[in-house]
């Protein structure tokens, strides 16, 4: 029986993303901003197995996700002629998780 198992991973990543935001600037001004999207990206990761016993074993793993860049615009309130303000968000994450398997 091989005790460890060493991988790496790596494809299509898609999330749905939202996301909203108000900031209060200087009374009486806020700022209000926001998406809802679908994202594709990609992912890649890597992770350990070791069997504990003929049947069970436990793993590691950690993958970083992609998902790009989103465009926002906001909007000012009370209305300020003149004034526009833009931003973007980059969509990443880090995700580690861990199990506990059977095998059948």
């Amino acid at each position: 029986m091989r005790e460890w198992l060493l991988y790496v991973t790596g494809g299509l990543a898609v999330g749905r993303e939202n996301f909203s935001q108000t900031i209060a600037i200087l009374a009486p001004f806020t700022e209000t901003s926001g998406f809802a999207t679908t994202r594709a990206g990609w992912t890649v990761g890597g992770g350990i197995e070791y069997a504990i016993a003929r049947n069970w074993s436990i793993r590691g793993e950690y993958l970083h996700v992609d998902l790009g860049t989103v465009n926002t615009a906001g909007t000012l309130t009370p209305p300020f002629p003149g004034l526009t303000l833009t931003g973007s968000v980059r969509l990443t994450t880090e995700i580690a998780r861990g199990g506990l398997n059977y095998r059948f």
